[in-house]
C-alpha cells in the first residue's frame, strides 16, 4: 500500500513537472486498468471506463504541455526553457529546475 502511494506521489510530481515520462505512464496505467476490469467483469469495466475517463480525457487534452510543438521546434516563447520547454514563469534562478541548463535571460522574458 505504501508502495503505491509513494508511486502515486511520484507520478504526480511528474506531471505538475511536465515530464513526458509521467504522461506515458499515466495513459498507460489507466488504458490497462480499463481492460483488465473488462476482462474480469465487464459490469465493473464500465465503471472502470467512466472512472478513468476523468484522468484520461484531461490527460489527452493536455498532450500539448508534454508533447507541443513548440518543444519540438524550440518556439517556445519567452517564459519557457528553450532546452526542455519547462515554464520559466516563476523561476528565479539561473539553471532551468528540470533540465539545468543556463537560462538565457531572453527566456525569463527579460530585456536583453
Amino acid at each position: 500500500m505504501l508502495i503505491a502511494v509513494a508511486f502515486n506521489v511520484l507520478i504526480l510530481v511528474g506531471l505538475y513537472h511536465g515530464h513526458r515520462w509521467a504522461f506515458v505512464v499515466t495513459l498507460v496505467l489507466g488504458l490497462l486498468g480499463i481492460v483488465v476490469t473488462l476482462a474480469r467483469n465487464p459490469a465493473m469495466g464500465l465503471g472502470a471506463l467512466i472512472g478513468n475517463g476523468f484522468v484520461l480525457v484531461p490527460m489527452l487534452l493536455a498532450k500539448d504541455y508534454f508533447w507541443g510543438a513548440g518543444r519540438a521546434t524550440g518556439r517556445l516563447g519567452p517564459n519557457y526553457c528553450h532546452h526542455c520547454g519547462r515554464t520559466l514563469r516563476d523561476v528565479v534562478e539561473a539553471h532551468c529546475p528540470s533540465c539545468g541548463v543556463e537560462i538565457r535571460r531572453a527566456d525569463r522574458g527579460e530585456m536583453v
